[in-house]
């Protein structure tokens, strides 16, 4: 049974072989360090929003229209949850639908996959098959660029964008939510509108008094909630914080001074390695 390897035997092994150990670690530090300066540097910027939710509360009045219309405030499209709830807004800035369209909007491929864009001669240098697709975009921006987390006890959600330029990173934070904001707007105003159209027919079908009156309150909450959209730019997601340029000393990666630790690290163990080896063979010639 081997006996074990005591503190002070170490600290005399790395003594006896300390410049062997130093120039090594040195060695491995500065590959590390040059590598990371090399490599182009990343910037974050983010965006704080708080989900703005509209939902029909339960025990109002209108809540009690549509329990009263029953089937007729559920065709026009109205319901006890009417409006978007917080999980349906923050899907749809996650969604595939909604990024891809505001990759498309904004021209971004050639950004994202700017190794395989010619600028000057505006086309692709890969061949048609190597061509990045809009899959591809979307996989790279949400894997790589975007990020969206969610504070779940104070319900804050912070939309982050990682990018070699901080400016393009600050523009496309805050693009993105105007943008959702913008969609979701547009959205709830052609629902809103459709259920107008669609009571005011109902109306001018019934001669019951007491329906006539549910439909025009409801026609009127529908005609708010248009009014409501088309004065709010802020519709889904009001910004508390809007992302802002970072400074160019605030790189996120590559990490550079973790780099040059774990290659004096791995140096210094590298050469203590060598020396082992060296001393080995020579107690056994």
């Amino acid at each position: 049974m081997a006996e074990p390897v005591s503190l002070l035997a170490v600290i005399e092994f790395a003594w006896r072989n300390k410049w062997l150990i130093m120039v090594s670690g040195l060695l491995c530090g500065g590959i590390a360090l040059t590598v990371g300066l090399l490599m182009t540097p990343h910037y974050r910027a983010q965006v704080v929003v708080m989900p703005v939710t509209s939902d029909l509360a339960a025990g109002g009045g209108v809540a009690n229209l549509v329990r009263g219309l029953g089937g007729l405030a559920s065709l026009a499209g109205i319901g006890l949850n009417s409006g978007s709830s917080r999980d349906e807004i923050l899907e749809f800035l996650r969604s595939r639908s909604f990024t891809t369209e505001f990759l498309r909007e904004n021209n971004l491929l050639p950004i994202l996959f700017e190794e395989d864009w010619d600028s000057k001669a505006a086309q692709w240098r890969v061949p048609p098959d190597k061509v990045p697709t809009i899959g591809d975009a979307y996989e790279f921006f949400t894997e790589e660029v975007r990020s969206i987390d969610e504070d779940k006890k104070s319900g804050i959600v912070t939309l982050s964008v990682t990018w070699s330029d901080p400016e393009l990173a600050a523009k496309w934070a805050n693009d993105m939510v105007a943008s959702a904001n913008a969609r979701l707007r547009e959205k709830a105003i052609e629902e809103s509108q459709r259920s107008i159209e669609y009571l005011k027919r109902e109306g001018e079908k019934t001669n019951v008094v007491a329906v006539q009156e549910a439909i025009g309150k409801l026609t009127e909450e529908q005609v708010k909630s248009v009014m409501l959209a088309n004065v709010r730019d802020e519709y889904a997601f009001k910004v508390i914080d809007p992302a802002v340029m970072p400074e160019y000393r605030d790189i996120v990666r590559p990490r550079r001074a973790l780099m040059l630790a774990l290659g004096l690290v791995m140096g210094s163990l590298f050469g203590m390695m060598v020396a082992f080896g060296r001393e080995y063979q020579s107690s056994r010639r």
